[in-house]
């Protein structure tokens, strides 16, 4: 049989079992809570919602699994730990009791100036806050009283060594002692919704980046092909003066035929080149200039045709004399397209 005070008669006996119920409720309770954050997690991060659903809906749960009346969060608008500004932008409320998200005490709050011995405990110490509110100080009662708010858990908000604010659970109907496991424990939750934020920022962040990258790669093909177009027209000229140059030279003899000849010949091949790195521009296919060259060059032979090429170009060099490199390698691996280098 069971009395009044929570005993059970056996066997002649009055045994209590009230604490190892109680224990046995707490064990369940946490239970219940851990089961919520491993939810909380999954909504928090499905970023198809908006973040006002999402929080809103993490808040609901969280205000019906601890039998609180309000739930909400203030989170940081402007300042820094030393002086943090708070609003609060979430709540979710039991039917029956009055929302104060149109109140205007609880927007740009100076947490520091408002409530100092609040500021303590949340930022300074890091901790939670609880209590019945007709045992606080009476300047936190003149702002929690007029919420209908009998007894109150405050929790803070911290994401690295930053302070975003905290979450409140507001019990309007009786006063309640909060279990210091149990306070511990759902402070998990705000620094999960922050770190959600925050992913979902760094996302946006990365996604305007993308954009702008894409923006000014878009801008930069323009230009160059802009560019491209704008080369081809006086080439072309050059090209069509460089023929007239070939037919008048037809009428020269001996020395001065071989040197036009040559000069000629210069320029129209450094057109083609110029041509060639134009429509590899017109086309986007200007990466081919930035392929690795895939087999090993030998650095010396390459010098020596370079000083031949140069030698014959340019007929004021007398003699272009290349140093065989012996103390390194004589092959070595190009970063770039053999093209690029020549």
């Amino acid at each position: 049989s069971l009395n009044s005070d929570c005993e059970t008669g056996y066997k002649g006996y009055y045994v209590d079992i009230s604490h190892r119920n109680q224990e046995h409720d707490l064990e369940t309770h946490k239970k219940s809570l851990l089961n919520l954050l491993g939810d909380s997690i999954a909504k928090s991060f499905d970023l198809e919602k908006n973040r006002v659903d999402r929080v809103n809906e993490v808040l609901g749960s969280l205000g019906k699994i601890t039998n609180a009346d309000r739930v909400y969060i203030f989170d940081k608008k402007s300042g820094d730990n030393n002086r943090p500004i708070l609003s609060q932008n979430y709540e979710w409320c039991r039917d029956g009791i009055e929302s104060q998200m149109s109140n205007d005490v609880v927007f740009d709050v100076d947490l520091k100036e408002l409530v100092p011995r609040w500021y303590s405990k949340l930022v300074e110490s890091k901790s939670y806050l609880s209590g019945i509110v007709r045992h606080f100080p009476g300047e936190e009662r003149d702002i929690l009283e007029p919420q209908d708010i009998v007894s109150i858990l405050v929790t803070p908000i911290w994401y690295g060594n930053e302070f975003f604010g905290f979450i409140g659970f507001d019990d309007c109907t009786e006063e309640r002692v909060w279990n210091d496991e149990e306070s511990k424990l759902l402070t998990v939750f705000g620094s999960l919704m922050i770190a959600s934020w925050i992913y979902e920022d760094s996302l946006e962040t990365v996604e305007s980046q993308l954009k702008e990258v894409k923006k000014l790669q878009s801008e930069r093909e323009q230009f160059l092909k802009m560019v491209s177009h704008q080369f081809k027209t006086p080439l072309s000229v050059i090209r069509l003066n460089t023929e007239l140059l070939s037919q008048f030279s037809k009428k020269m003899t001996g020395g001065e035929l071989s040197f036009v000849e040559k000069k000629i010949q210069r320029i129209e091949s450094s057109i083609s080149k110029f041509e060639e790195l134009i429509e590899a521009i017109l086309v986007g296919n200007s990466a081919h200039l930035l392929e690795i060259t895939p087999e090993p060059l030998n650095v010396n032979e390459w010098f020596e045709e370079f000083a031949a090429q140069k030698t014959k170009d340019f007929n004021e060099i007398k003699e272009l004399r290349i140093r065989p490199c012996t103390s390194g390698p004589k092959h070595i691996k190009l970063s770039f397209s053999q093209k690029t280098l020549d």
